[in-house]
Formats: structure tokens, C-alpha cells, sequence
């Protein structure tokens, strides 16, 4: 499995912003690029972010926005350095389980989870155990943080930069659950050793009455990533398919 697949950057990247031109989607493409090679330089010192070793530094604007004594549910997408996002929040909080997929490769994966482990963020694998954790953690007043940039098949409809596509339900069904604050979020890399994460206004269950309010809540959480992949396009890891592709069908052969 390879991390980089350049030609499912450029489809996404069309789809997103289709008045790009070449020349435009090519210099796109070397800016992420370039940041992921950032981000796999950055996530060896997960550890020295935590503790603010190397003069490291993580910076969180938006605090407001959090509910004393109520967990929330961090959202964000594959922008900038999405793994030290979490740090910082874990910091700031005493803890955070957070969901994510491996890679496929097994070397780098165990290389992560060692790299995560010093993050003070519960990493946990995707799967239905892990979900039963993140809800008995919310029960327990831990916040979860959720990339959730992806494609879901299955999963709950929505449109994302105007095409159909489907993503996970889990923060819409956990804030109905727990009453809690859907809080986006986005990072921006100053340095090397520092970064800003921003919080923004959280989306809430009060909001969103009557019988299709998980749809309703999830297409509003993806509006919101919409809008931070807008502030920065150039960071945005879209290495996977994020719409479906139709099938052409091929035609019939006729009989001889």
C-alpha cells in the first residue's frame, strides 16, 4: 500500500476545486506533499510536544468554546499537522482517546503507535471495541478527537464541496448521547516547533431538532471541514478516495 497516491490527490483535488487549473493543481500537489514530509519529520517528537521539550510550542485559541465538566468531540480533517492538533489538546485536557486507521504497512504502524504513545492521547485502532471505549470514556467525561475527512461507505449521506459522499455518523449520535459540543478544529504550523490549534464555534444537539437530526448535524459538521480545507488547501492530505467513482459499464458484445 503505498501513503502517496498522487493521481487520487489530483481527482480530489479537482472535485474540491474545480477552477484550478493545471499548473495551479500541480503546485497544490508538491505543497502537500511537502507538508506530509513535514508531518512525518514532526511526529517523532509527538513526545517533546506534550511535554514541551526542544522548545516546542502548542498554542490553543478558541478555549471558550469548551463546556466545563462536559467532554467534547473534537473534528478535524488531514490538515497541516493533524496528529500534534491532538497533542495539544490532550495536553490541555489530561487526556483524549482519538480513532485511527492504520496505514497498511506494518513497520511504519508500529512505528506510529510507539511515536503516539508519548502523544497523551488514547489512540485506538478502528473498530466496534474502540467505539464502545470512546463512549464509555465520554461517560467518564474524556473528550474524543475524530479526523473524519474520509469516505465512509455506509456511512451517513452527505454533500461534501458539492458532491455526494457518505462519512461517519459517531459525532452527531455522541453529542445527541451526551449532550456534548461538537468542537471543529484546525492547526496551523508557525515553525517547525510551533503551532496554533484553533477552536471553533461547536455545533450543538439543541440545534438540530426533529426526527433527521443525525443527518442534519453530520452534513453541518462536514460544512465545517469544508471550510478548513478553504483555509488551507495546500495542507490538506487527500491521498484517498473521498467520492465514489461510478463504474462505466463496459458495452455488450454483440453475438457473432
Amino acid at each position: 500500500m503505498r501513503i502517496i497516491r498522487k493521481r487520487n490527490i489530483i481527482r480530489n483535488l479537482n472535485v474540491a476545486f474545480p477552477g484550478l487549473d493545471q499548473a495551479a493543481v500541480d503546485r497544490r500537489v508538491l505543497a502537500i506533499v511537502d507538508n506530509l514530509s513535514r508531518v512525518v519529520a514532526e511526529i517523532s517528537h509527538l513526545g517533546a510536544f506534550a511535554r514541551g521539550e526542544e522548545g516546542t510550542r502548542i498554542d490553543i485559541e478558541g478555549l471558550e468554546y469548551l463546556i466545563p465538566g462536559v467532554p467534547s468531540i473534537f473534528v478535524g480533517a488531514h490538515l497541516s499537522n493533524w496528529e500534534i492538533a491532538g497533542t495539544g489538546l490532550a495536553r490541555h485536557l489530561g487526556g483524549l482517546n482519538t480513532i485511527y486507521s492504520p496505514i497498511g504497512i506494518p513497520e511504519i504502524d508500529k512505528l506510529l503507535v510507539v511515536f503516539r504513545g508519548e502523544s497523551g492521547a488514547n489512540y485506538l485502532e478502528r473498530n466496534l471495541a474502540s467505539i464502545k471505549t470512546v463512549y464509555s470514556g465520554m461517560e467518564a467525561g474524556k473528550g474524543v478527537a475524530l479526523l473524519i475527512d474520509r469516505r465512509i461507505d455506509g456511512g451517513e449521506p452527505v454533500n461534501f464541496f458539492g458532491r455526494a459522499t457518505a462519512t461517519t455518523s459517531l459525532p452527531a449520535k455522541l453529542a445527541i448521547r451526551f449532550n456534548a459540543p461538537i468542537v471543529p478544529v484546525d492547526a496551523k504550523r508557525v515553525t517547525a516547533r510551533h503551532f496554533i490549534v484553533t477552536l471553533f464555534p461547536p455545533i450543538m444537539a439543541k440545534d438540530f431538532p426533529g426526527p433527521e437530526r443525525v443527518g442534519a448535524m453530520t452534513q453541518a459538521v462536514m460544512d465545517a471541514i469544508e471550510r478548513s480545507i478553504q483555509r488551507s488547501p495546500d495542507t490538506w492530505f487527500c491521498g484517498q478516495t473521498r467520492w465514489k467513482i461510478p463504474k462505466v459499464k463496459k458495452p455488450a458484445m454483440e453475438p457473432a
